[in-house]
């Protein structure tokens, strides 16, 4: 009897996600079971078209053996392995669905965005233009809502791990004098929104953009600020030009890591980047009187636009 395990697997999510495992056997054998991990098989004696579910507890690299049937001489086994990621916060949208989806490309730098901030029910200047306001690396678990005035006092007890779920969950978390403020996880993740390099960016199970978008570098947001002055746009480096761009972009203000206010709203415009600098994180920040790429707190809230891939 042979066996044949098939094609390497793509991840999965821990308890969400399936994979249809592809295998096959020959000679002798009548057949094929699959087996392994702690999740879910359906169909598991078809060696081509069993598929597993990630359970809701297993991470890492799962091994699963294919084992054929009884032939006229014994059986024997293939296996693979599958990447089981642990399963981030369930999403939530502030305004009940998730943001419209609107591409628009400056001819500049040949970039393609969406039309209006992550969590906008408009494109544009106004209040519904300005989106939601998210702490670094945090995925979308309603801390980022404007609407949301419940905070979580980080003072004594805060995330370890940017996954870490506990009395925070849907919170934004203050950081009171006193206390370390650079970020609101104790255990920093400079990957949280980028596992990759400043030129090979990839998406992470934490960036809150759609499918198919992600958080832009440091370097994708500049290019963007630089093109206000050149032509098509010809603006200024400052909120002026941010809003004559093809993108838009409002000054939608940020929400303070020390008490979770909202600030200069209407008069300052914070984007995060997926780019860290030291403790710090790298955003654009903009005024009626200047730009810039600045280095700033991940406690934080600041608004999000995303770049399509």
């Amino acid at each position: 009897p042979t066996a044949n395990a098939g094609a390497a697997l793509a991840a999965i999510n821990q308890g969400a996600t399936s994979a249809a495992m592809g295998g096959s056997v020959g000679g002798s054998a009548t057949g094929g079971t699959w087996s392994g991990g702690a999740g879910t098989w359906t169909n598991a004696t078809n060696a081509s078209t069993a598929t597993y579910t990630a359970g809701g507890s297993e991470t890492g690299s799962i091994t699963l053996t294919l084992t054929t049937s009884v032939g006229s001489c014994g059986t024997t086994t293939a296996t693979k392995n599958i990447t089981v990621n642990a399963a981030g916060p369930s999403i939530v949208y502030c305004l009940g669905a998730p943001t419209t989806i609107v591409d628009v490309t400056n001819p500049y730098t040949g970039k393609t965005w969406m039309d209006r901030n992550l969590g906008a029910s408009s494109a544009g200047t106004g209040a519904d233009a300005y989106g939601d306001l998210y702490q670094w690396g945090r995925a979308a678990d309603g801390h980022q809502c404007r609407s949301n005035t419940v905070h979580y006092d980080g003072t004594s007890t805060r995330p370890t791990t940017i996954t870490s779920t506990g009395a925070w969950d849907g919170k934004f978390i203050t950081i009171p004098s006193g206390t370390n403020r650079n970020d609101w996880v104790t255990t920093q993740t400079d990957n949280a929104w980028n596992t990759g390099t400043e030129g090979v960016p990839v998406k992470t199970a934490t960036d809150p953009c759609p499918a198919g978008y992600r958080l832009p570098t440091e370097t994708e947001l500049n290019n963007e600020r630089l093109s206000w002055v050149q032509a098509p746009i010809s603006s200024t480096n400052s909120s002026a030009g941010a809003f004559a761009s093809p993108l838009k972009l409002p000054m939608s203000g940020y929400r303070d890591y020390s008490n979770g206010t909202l600030s200069f709203v209407g008069t300052f415009g914070l984007y995060w980047s997926s780019t860290v600098s030291g403790t710090n994180s790298r955003y654009l920040g903009f005024s009626s009187g200047d730009a810039a790429m600045v280095t700033g707190y991940r406690a934080n809230g600041g608004a999000v636009r995303c770049l399509k891939d």
